[in-house]
């Protein structure tokens, strides 16, 4: 993909200097680390606590787990929407994030689920184990440190699941391989990357520091907690702003929690330790909460498909309760729910900038994209199908795969590559309120350079959505508002009128403005797996400042 000297250059001025610094070694450190790193000592009772530790936390991904499991002993594995035959433990892949997730080895714990409910034997998961570790040797990916981090916990449950099951030797073996694998990560922090990376090695870190060898586990879970703490927003949700990846980061600090609590550390650090890990547990899962559509899934904002494993329905998460107007002021997300028509409904709105800057891998270029829930999806986007850097990675990021806006067929910040961004953009004078209305919120960024963008969504007590976009500056211009329907939707148009239905459920739209309807527009709900369905899109041409007015008007049928 070609990219401009300007584009290149204003994405390494988004970087940190430790990021500047760390990211030459970080290309070298894998190697390094698996030819120089020794094993990391453990102290007595690592298996009681490992066992302990892995009752609980199998249990978010025991269902997954189990049926990734069946997938390799079957010979059809299949791992982000693809399905592949694979002789056992075969390592080729259609994609680099294929090998990703196959080397994240969950399936391993499944195979050890499998063995305690007299499945399989506990000799056929371990004697598989040592031969996908022979398969591996050579495969650097196995060493990167996000990957590294995913599969020891993954070991580490496979193993405390199935160790009553195994003789002394065989736990020894495995314990040896697993204390040489967290001193391989202790050379890899991933802070070139930062973000959820380098959270995600932190709390493998702090998980094996504290299974294996808790009176020396102090400076693992303290920089486990500094990282934490300073990337959730004081609203309770991580600064990426992902859905799927905040859920992600909450399912890894639980399983921190449960290895505190497994190592039954009596250290008078633990204690406050333990106390401000469970704060952020609750502020994260009351962000999570808030945002969970009526069915529990996931708004699709920023790489978060809507689907994914373990859902919050496996941390035993469900939507909030109360009904009204919300606004994680911080994170820029806000929305309202209730019920509309008798049905039950959820608009969630994205009213802020990609964050954090220094990484914005997982932001889309879709200032002001919203959902709508009404009985089920309605309004949506693209979501996330691939993360290989191509034309399809570049779309879903960009405004056309939301309901989102576009000017000049340019999308509101220079996206590249699979997860670069280039020129971003900052919304200011951002609103939420219900005053007059249901919800209402409107603000106004600055990604179309000398052209401003101002978005004011409103929804009142009958039904009517009203979503104005105004974009001011000079010359001429071609603005286009996209608004993606769900599948299970139908849409038809004629004579620039345009009705949307679904059962009882009716949605009629009108706009001063030129409507059509794309009905080539994919989307994926889980990662890697589309599904056709179809795009409303209204423009307008001419000399600027344009608006586009476009109105929804919800009712049920008798």
């Amino acid at each position: 993909m070609k990219v401009s000297i300007g584009t290149l250059l204003r994405t390494v001025a988004r970087l940190t200097p430790k990021q500047v610094m760390t990211r030459p070694y970080a290309r070298i450190a894998p190697r390094l680390a698996t030819a120089l790193s020794l094993r990391r000592k453990r102290s007595a009772g690592a298996e009681r606590r490992m066992r302990h530790w892995a009752a609980v936390a199998v249990r978010p991904v025991e269902a997954a787990a189990i049926a990734e499991a069946r997938g390799v002993l079957s010979g059809s594995a299949s791992h982000c929407g693809i399905k592949v035959a694979v002789d056992r433990f075969s390592f080729d892949s259609p994609s680099r994030l294929w090998t990703y997730e196959f080397h994240y080895r969950r399936w391993l714990t499944g195979l050890a689920l499998l063995c305690r409910s007299g499945e399989i034997s506990a000799a056929d998961v371990f004697g598989s184990w040592r031969e996908a570790d022979a398969a591996a040797t050579d495969e650097i990916a196995l060493w990167e440190p996000y990957v590294l981090s995913r599969r020891l916990c993954s070991e580490a449950l496979a193993l405390g699941l199935v160790c009553e099951q195994l003789p002394a030797d065989v736990i020894g073996e495995r314990l040896n391989a697993i204390e040489h694998e967290v001193a391989v990560l202790g050379f890899n922090t991933e802070g070139h990357l930062g973000a959820n990376h380098e959270l995600a090695r932190a709390s493998a870190f702090a998980t094996l520091a504290l299974l294996l060898a808790p009176e020396r586990a102090r400076h693992s879970l303290e920089r486990y907690a500094s990282t934490l703490v300073s990337q959730v927003d004081r609203d309770g949700l991580h600064e990426e702003r992902s859905p799927a990846y905040h859920l992600i980061v909450l399912a890894d600090l639980r399983r921190v929690i449960a290895a505190l609590n497994a190592a039954e550390t009596q250290s008078e650090w633990a204690a406050p330790i333990a106390a401000q890990l469970a704060s952020v547990d609750g502020q994260m899962t009351l962000a999570l909460q808030t945002l969970l559509h009526p069915d529990e899934s996931l708004p699709m904002f920023h790489d978060s498909p809507a689907l994914v494993s373990p859902s919050a329905a496996d941390l035993g998460i469900s939507t909030a309760g109360a009904s009204g107007v919300y606004d994680l002021a911080e994170s820029g997300l806000c929305g309202w729910r209730g019920s509309i028509g008798g049905a039950p409904a959820h608009l969630v709105a994205d009213f802020g900038s990609p964050r954090p800057k220094h990484q914005p891998g997982h932001q889309h270029a879709a200032p002001f994209a919203f959902e709508l829930w009404w009985g089920g999806l309605l309004f949506t986007s693209a979501g996330v199908s691939t993360y290989e850097g191509n034309g399809r990675r570049i779309f879903e990021r960009g405004a056309a795969a939301h309901t989102s806006l576009r000017v000049d067929g340019s999308d509101p910040a220079e996206i590249w590559s699979a997860f670069r961004m280039g020129r971003g953009f900052a919304v200011a004078d951002r609103k939420v309120s219900d005053s007059g209305v249901l919800f209402r919120c409107s603000a106004v960024h600055d990604g179309f350079l000398a052209r401003q963008h101002r978005r004011t969504i409103s929804l009142t007590a009958d039904g009517a959505l009203s979503v104005l976009d105004e974009i001011s500056g000079r010359g001429d211009a071609r603005v286009e508002a996209f608004f993606p329907v769900a599948p299970e939707w139908s849409v038809d148009a004629s004579d620039n009128a345009v009705s949307i239905t679904s059962g009882a459920r009716r949605v009629s739209v009108s706009s001063s403005d030129s409507m059509c309807v794309d009905r080539d527009f994919e989307i994926a709900r889980r990662f890697g797996q589309r599904q056709r369905t179809a795009c409303l899109v209204i423009s307008n041409s001419g000399s600027l400042p344009i608006r586009i007015d476009t109105r929804f008007q919800l009712r049920t049928t008798a």
